[in-house]
C-alpha cells in the first residue's frame, strides 16, 4: 500500500530524512501558468533539498527528462494547477489528471481505447485512470514519434490497483486520490512511494 499524502511547506522539503533507496513523488500547488513556465526549475529546486546534492535535470532527444551522472530516475505532469514529481532509482513514468472536458471525455476515451479495453459501461473516472495509465506507461518507456497512447494496450484497467505489464516491462499503480486528481504510476520496481503534498502560497 502507499502512503497517505504528507503536507509539508516547499521550504520543508530539505527537512524530509531522505533515504537514496525510497521512491518519491511530491505533488505541488500553484498557479498554472507559473507551474507550466517553471516546472524544470521547480524539480530542480525540489531534487536539491531532497537530496543535499547540487543535481540537475536534462531532457533527452524524446522530451524524457533524465538526472546526469546520478542513479535517480525522474518523470513529471501537470495538470491545472498541479505539478506531480516522481523520483525512483529506477525508471518511473507519472500522470496526473482531473476531468477537463466534461463533455468530449467519451469521445477522447474512445480515442485512446480498443475495443478490447472498453467495458460495457464506461464511467468518467474509468477514462481518468485509463488516460492517466497509458500517460504513465508513455512516459515510462520514453515515448517519441514512434509511440502513441493509443497504442499502448492496457486491459482490465476498473480491476486495477498496481499490477504488472509485461508489454512493458512495468508495474503500474493508481496512487491515492488528491481532491479532484487521479494519479497513475508506472515503475520498474514494485515499492509503495512516499507522498507528499507541497502548497507554493505556504510557508
Amino acid at each position: 500500500m502507499h502512503k497517505k499524502w504528507v503536507i509539508i511547506p516547499f521550504t520543508g522539503i530539505s527537512d524530509i530524512n531522505y533515504n537514496s533507496s525510497n521512491s518519491y513523488v511530491f505533488l505541488i500547488e500553484g498557479t498554472a501558468n507559473f507551474l507550466r513556465k517553471n516546472s524544470m526549475l521547480l524539480a530542480i529546486l525540489l531534487l536539491r533539498k531532497l537530496t543535499q546534492q547540487d543535481l540537475v535535470i536534462k531532457k533527452n532527444k524524446q522530451g524524457k527528462p533524465y538526472i546526469p551522472n546520478s542513479s535517480l530516475a525522474i518523470s513529471l505532469s501537470h495538470s491545472a494547477n498541479y505539478l506531480a514529481i516522481a523520483f525512483s532509482q529506477r525508471n518511473v513514468g507519472i500522470d496526473i489528471e482531473y476531468l477537463r472536458y466534461p463533455n468530449k471525455w467519451l469521445d477522447l476515451f474512445y480515442w485512446i481505447t480498443q475495443d478490447v479495453e472498453r467495458p460495457t459501461v464506461v464511467s468518467s473516472e474509468y477514462f481518468l485512470r485509463c488516460w492517466t495509465s497509458k500517460e504513465a506507461v508513455y512516459k515510462f518507456i520514453g515515448g517519441g514519434l514512434n509511440t502513441s497512447i493509443q497504442n499502448i494496450f492496457i486491459r482490465n484497467i476498473n480491476e486495477l490497483t498496481t499490477c504488472r505489464l509485461k508489454t512493458y516491462d512495468c508495474y503500474l499503480t493508481e496512487l491515492p486520490k488528491y481532491k479532484n486528481l487521479t494519479i497513475s504510476i508506472a515503475s520498474l520496481l514494485l515499492r509503495p512511494f512516499e507522498l507528499y503534498f507541497c502548497n507554493l502560497s505556504l510557508k
